[in-house]
This record gives structure tokens, sequence and C-alpha cells, in this order.
């Protein structure tokens, strides 16, 4: 289609890439809609905005969807601004937030020698740049302030800047000054949430201890005092340099052979250390001490950010309320009609995963039995105590000829990867939960509260966290099929959810996929009998007239079954609650009794019995 390269959206520089991309696009069969094309557009002007020294400085977000192609316009641009002599003393530096991730753009951006340096803690991913050395160390910037473009990790941007000064960031110059296009590649925030728990405080004192008792002992008072405290009472935590003369380097050196775990331990505390701290219950898990930390410099606007999920995550909306200084660009949502979203209402948790493992295990693998000659990717937990090796024991159920087709990818590495473009079935074998505390932290940090003067309210944890859970839908199923444009729509694909009503997740699934079809999905059907089938049945009339709530206590009534005999004969069966989630029905109590939520935000399509195998049923 032709492409606007008027004045007012693009220049030059724009005009010369969006052509380039067009053409890149028709050869892998991708065709935007128009409106998604402006979307792209303003990508494109923005960074031209920004070679030009024209940009304002703030944040722009981009969050059109998987695979339309905001990535790949910027590989665009930054190609034809490497092309193009008047931009010679123009400098580009991208961050993104994985190894992978930058090894993959440096293959994508095809530089010329000279013009692209890696800069990340992995010698192996420096060499993919050009710039003609084994390695790159911010401390010899040489080769990187010579090279126009930069492609670094997030994380080495926090560790080298921080809260200090970008433009003074001389490590990250080109040419003597500060590179003028700043684009980040998947998700932003603007610093890190603390939230540790009481229990997770206890993991390195041992190991402290041998090297500075003084602070092991100030560690067991800090977790006396977590655990004895009020929700939402604020407390003071040591200033663990100051007070025991042990720096942060020397504490992580003393816990280095106790894993990953204690050392992530050791820097929360000492991002804590000499602050006050809130603490919020976890329930079961005890009291969280958190905060936050601001951890990029306030010049590094302007920044484009490149996030699909910009769109549904509640982070965004956070900032542009209450911290300011974020504008959007235009978007385009795709039409997901061609997507089906299947949905199992059982629990998907870690938890659910370490008392159901068996059960969730076999549900997958008839699934995918359903569908022998295609290919699938099962999203799912790694392997810890109490929870299985997922893959593995998916593999050892099917067949040799269909595990072959079956591809796994690990919760935390789902984001940001074309690999699996071409796959028709999604399984997302349980969702990621957060403690309440960590969307609790992530709600101070991304309204920019301290955490020792300001509240945050229930309800704004609650919209944090449901966004967060949108945010990891919409990555992980958005690593498939559904991921290519035809147009404004999607391709057809199958997403398979476990999840269960109490989540939100599967009330939110329309708003993350607009026009998808939403559908019961029940791999493993349970035999109900006597009084438990009835009531079932009546569950299911009851729903057909509309009513939105019911009092369990009429259920039973209408049965004429007697209070003392309910929970044996009902109530207290896992078929009945499981007969309720796969039926989106909340059971709530309200005093003594229960009271049934029959009308929820969201409506289940039934299966079409023509076209889905039994395992699909209503």
């Amino acid at each position: 289609m032709p492409l606007d390269t008027s004045p007012a959206i693009s220049g030059p520089l724009s005009a010369r890439a969006l052509a380039t991309l067009g053409s890149y696009f028709g050869h892998r069969n991708h065709y935007p809609s128009e409106a998604h094309w402006q979307a792209l557009r303003e990508i494109a002007g923005t960074i031209q905005a920004m070679a030009d020294g024209t940009a304002t400085p703030t944040i722009f977000l981009s969050s059109c969807d998987c695979g339309v192609g905001k990535s790949q316009t910027a590989v665009h641009m930054f190609r034809a601004l490497m092309g193009d002599p008047s931009y010679d003393d123009v400098g580009v530096i991208v961050c993104v937030g994985r190894l992978s991730e930058a090894e993959s753009l440096a293959a994508d951006l095809q530089a010329p020698a000279g013009k692209l340096a890696v800069a990340t803690s992995n010698v192996m991913v420096n060499q993919t740049g050009t710039t003609g050395r084994d390695s790159v160390d911010l401390r010899e910037r040489t080769d990187i302030t010579s090279a126009q473009t930069l492609i670094v990790t997030q994380q080495r941007i926090e560790q080298t800047v921080g809260e200090g000064s970008f433009e003074a960031a001389e490590a990250f110059w080109y040419r003597g000054r500060p590179r003028q296009v700043r684009v980040w590649d998947e998700a932003w925030l603007p610093g890190a949430a603390i939230a540790l728990n009481q229990y997770e405080m206890t993991a390195p004192i041992a190991a402290l201890a041998s090297r500075c008792r003084p602070m092991a002992d100030a560690l067991l008072d800090l977790f006396a005092k977590v655990k004895a405290a009020e929700d939402g009472a604020v407390i003071p935590v040591p200033d663990w340099q100051h007070e025991h003369d042990l720096d942060q380097h020397s504490a992580l050196r003393a816990v280095d052979r106790l894993g990953e775990a204690a050392s992530k331990v050791v820097t929360s505390l000492y991002v804590l250390g000499g602050h006050v701290a809130r603490v919020h219950h976890d329930g079961q898990y005890g009291g969280s001490a958190l905060t936050y930390r601001d951890t990029l410099p306030n010049d590094l606007a302007p920044l484009l950010v490149l996030d699909a999920s910009g769109r549904i995550r509640q982070t965004y909306h956070n900032v542009e309320q209450h911290r300011g200084g974020l504008e959007r660009l235009a978007t385009a949502t795709k039409d997901y009609s061609p997507l089906t979203v299947n949905v199992w209402h059982r629990g998907g948790g870690k938890s659910a995963w370490k008392k159901n493992a068996a059960e969730l295990i076999e549900g997958v693998v008839l699934t995918v039995l359903r569908k022998p000659d295609e290919d699938w990717l099962v999203v799912h937990h790694k392997s810890e105590y109490g929870i299985p090796n997922v893959p593995r024991e998916i593999a050892r159920q099917l067949p040799a000829e269909v595990s072959e087709r079956v591809h796994f990818v690990p919760w935390g590495r789902h984001q940001a990867s074309n690999e699996w473009a071409d796959v028709g079935n999604v399984i997302l074998a349980g969702t990621l939960f957060l403690r309440p505390s960590h969307y609790a932290a992530l709600t101070h940090m991304t309204q920019g509260k301290p955490v020792g003067t300001s509240t945050v309210s229930d309800e704004d944890v609650a919209a944090t966290a449901l966004g967060e859970h949108k945010h990891l839908l919409l990555q992980a199923i958005g690593r498939g099929r559904v991921r290519k444009l035809d147009a404004d729509r999607c391709l057809p694909m199958e997403a398979f959810v476990i999840a269960d009503t109490r989540s939100g997740i599967p009330g939110c699934l329309a708003e993350v996929f607009p026009g998808c079809k939403v559908r019961r999905w029940t791999p493993i059907k349970a035999e109900l009998t006597g009084k438990l089938r009835e009531a079932v049945d009546y569950i299911d009339q009851v729903l057909a007239v509309g009513i939105p709530e019911l009092p369990e206590a009429n259920v039973r009534k209408t049965l004429g079954v007697t209070a003392n005999n309910w929970g044996k004969l009902v109530a207290n069966r896992a078929e009945w609650s499981d007969a309720l989630a796969a039926r989106g029905v909340i059971r709530e109590k309200t005093g003594r009794s229960y009271v049934l939520k029959l009308e929820g935000p969201w409506v289940i399509a039934e299966p079409d019995p023509g076209d889905m195998p039994s395992a699909f049923s209503g």
C-alpha cells in the first residue's frame, strides 16, 4: 500500500525507512492495516525527531500489539540513520531486556563495520557487535564511543548511571556527546519494587554471622519486627554499611556460595537499609518489608519505549496519572476474532501445581493428543520444590512423534521472541503470580509515592496486580501465530489457559484480546452423581435464567438436603468447587453462609460440537 510520508509525521530519514520497511513486510506476507501503519509512522517520526534534536524530553510509549512491527520499524530507522552521512554525528542507544535480545537485534541491524557496538556483561554477546574487538568494556570506551549505534542491556543502564545523570555518563557518549536517539525495547519501569518477605530475610543470616555477627543479629531483630508488625505499619531498617561497617559487596561475597536467592536478599536489604519500610501482610507467607527505588536517570528522556503491554498494563497508567512525563503514541489494536481462548477453571499458580501437578499434566497431555499432528508451545513454571520438571513429565507421557512437535518455554523467558511465530496452539500451563506485597510495592513505585509517608489503596494494588496478569497473558499467548497480522486481524490460533475465576484472568481475556472467542476447556471431566449432580444441574438452570446472585442455602433447600448433610454430599467435595469454577461461579463467604455469584464481567461461549473434540465439553 502507498505510505504517507508527509512532513507532519515524517522526514527524509523516516520516509526512506518506511519504504524499506514496507518492502520487508511484503516479502514476509505481513500486511498491516492503515491504522497500524499510522502507529508505525509515529514510531519512525519520533526517532526522526530525536535524531533532529526536536523531540520533547518525555517518555514516548508505543503499545502496538505483538507482531505488528514496532521493533522492525526501529531497526529500519537505525539502518537509514547509519547510512545517511548527514546524521554521522547522531548516536543511537538501544536498551534491551535480555542478552538474547541483544544478539537478535545486532543480527537484524546488519550494521556496516565500525557502526555497531554491543555492551553487556557477556563477552560472547558483545562480539556480535562490529567494533573489531573481542570484547567491550565500558571502562575502555574507545570502541563504544566511536560506534554510532550502541546496544546495551537495561541493567547496564541502571548499574552505570542509576539515578545520576545520563547526559553526564561519558561511557555512553558518541563522538564526545550524549546519544540523541534513545530507544527502550519491551517493558519499561522507572525503578525497582522491593518486597522482602520475613522468611526470605533469614536465608543469609548464618553466612553473614561468620563475617559480621552484629549484622546477623540485627537482621534477626528485623525479622522479628516484620513478623510482629501490623499490616501497613512503617518500621525503620538499619543502615547496614554505616552501622556494621560492612559494604554491600562484602556482604554479597559472604553469601555467594548460597546462590542467587541469597544474593537477591542481600541486595534488597541494602536498598532498604537506612530507610523506613512499610509492612504488607501476605497471608500464609507472613509479612514483607516493602519499598522501591528509582533506578533510571531523570534525564534519560526523550526516550521511546516499545512495549505491546503498554495498552493494558496498569503500571503505565500509574506513571501517566501520578508521575507524569509519559506521552502515548498512536496505537492500533489487532482484531483477535480468529483467536479462540479455551479456559480450564483450575488454579494455575505455583501452589496449585504443588498440589495438583499430576492432574494438570494429564490435562495438558490429553489436550495435545487431540491435535497430534500440529505444533504446540507450552509456557510453564520452572521446576522447584514441589513442582516437577513440567517439560520432562509432559514429554514422557506423549508418543515420541508427538513430543517432537511440543515446544516449551518457562515463565520469565516468554517475551520478545519470534521463535514460535508459526505455532498454532499455545498452552499457558498456569500463570505466574507474585505475592500481594510485590504488587503493593509496584504500585508505590509507579505512582511515585514514598512508602514512609504515603499509602496506596487496596483498589489500586488490585488494579496493578490485574494489569500484570494481562501483561503476562498478552506476552505469552503472543509468542504463537496470533502475533502475525493480516491487515488488522491476527492469524487463526488456539490458546489454552489454566486459571481460576477468582484470579480475574478469565474475566480480562476480552480486553487483552479484543474480539477473541472464550470457551470452556474441560480436558478431564469428573462424573457427577447423586445430590452433587442435582446441585450442578440446578446451577446450570439458574445460569440460563441470568440471576446474578444466589445464596447457596437456596440450592440446598431446593434439593431437600439438610444443613448437616450438605457439606458431606455437596459443599465440601472438590467436584463442587471444580464445577462452580468451570462455570465462572464464585463461591463467596458472607458471615456463616455462602453466596454464589453467578454473573461476572465475561461470557463463556460454549464449544461448537461440530468443530471441537469431546475433551472441550460444556
